[in-house]
């Protein structure tokens, strides 16, 4: 795993600078019915879509099973009771099959799981070559159970991925409007659809803020350049950094983020690490799992 923004940080700043915060990040009621609601929005046009491909890939199927048929000379004869069923299955399951993996949504989220339906078709196709008619319209109805499924996993996987967003796009408009330069959200983990967003703002003076937005769990800060006092863990003996600046600069970008996006963020943590126990968490953490600025909590 290359390294994360957290560990690119720490190599520009004072050891002590870095030591990461934590809040929680949910949406108020009518937000998240909004997010939802335009999910269910985009479900239905992806649904139609879906439904159009496979309507279509039916149709060219069809074409070309009539002319197989009359090339091998099989219009004149009565067909084994059960081959025509069993042909339309294998014609209905490959059409469903290409409609899917079409689906810019499911290919998004669960392409190995769309791909596998691949292995029903083929399965029904030899069922056909073997005279096994019973068969293929039973794995096309396995296959549209599995539709069903899949298309609920993915929507509500985007429906986090859409929450994600609007957080990040959210923290970095607000830190815009308190006087920070803000680059894009960019993605930890490039092209895979669960990353969670870094974002960084910064000022001429030399305060930084640094956020990383999870798909779930907490969204994590760090802020160097903010002047730090170092406390001790009464429990466990152990040093941490603290800063009432940046605690009054977060707290302040909570309040706008409630009060125009709808996005409320819990109460800010401060993890009791040193920066040198966190980066050696974060190494060890797998590249499907990032948390670049600490541990990721659900």
């Amino acid at each position: 795993m290359g390294m994360t923004l957290s560990q690119q940080t720490q190599q520009k700043i004072s050891p002590m600078s870095g030591t990461p915060k934590y809040s929680t990040a949910e949406l108020n009621e009518a937000r998240q019915r909004a997010l939802e609601a335009a999910r269910r929005r985009q479900a239905r046009e992806e649904e139609h879509t879906r439904r159009q491909v496979e309507k279509q890939e039916w149709e060219r199927r069809q074409t070309l099973w009539r002319q197989q048929k009359l090339s091998r000379g099989e219009g004149q004869s009565a067909p084994a009771p059960g081959r025509i069923e069993a042909e339309m299955a294998v014609a209905a399951l490959g059409s469903l099959c290409v409609a899917m993996q079409q689906d810019a949504l499911l290919m998004r989220w669960l392409p190995r799981e769309v791909l596998d339906l691949e292995i029903m078709l083929r399965d029904a196709e030899q069922a056909v070559v073997e005279n096994r008619f019973a068969l293929p319209p039973h794995l096309l109805e396995q296959a549209r159970r599995s539709e069903q499924r899949l298309v609920a996993q993915a929507n509500a996987a985007q429906l986090k991925a859409d929450k994600r967003d609007h957080v990040a796009r959210s923290m970095a408009i607000v830190l815009q409007a308190m006087g920070f330069v803000t680059t894009q959200a960019g993605e930890e983990h490039p092209g895979h659809p669960a990353t969670a967003l870094l974002l960084r703002a910064e000022k001429a003076s030399g305060e930084n803020v640094l956020a990383s937005v999870p798909l779930e769990g907490d969204v994590w800060y760090e802020m160097p350049g903010y002047p730090h006092t170092v406390e001790q863990n009464g429990t466990t003996g152990e040093h941490f950094a603290t800063c009432a600046a940046a605690e009054t600069l977060l707290n302040a970008m909570r309040s706008r983020l409630s009060a125009t996006f709808g996005v409320d963020l819990g109460e800010i943590q401060w993890a009791e690490k040193t920066p040198h126990h966190v980066e050696s968490h974060e190494q060890a953490l797998p590249a499907s799992h990032p948390a670049p600025f600490g541990k990721n909590r659900s």
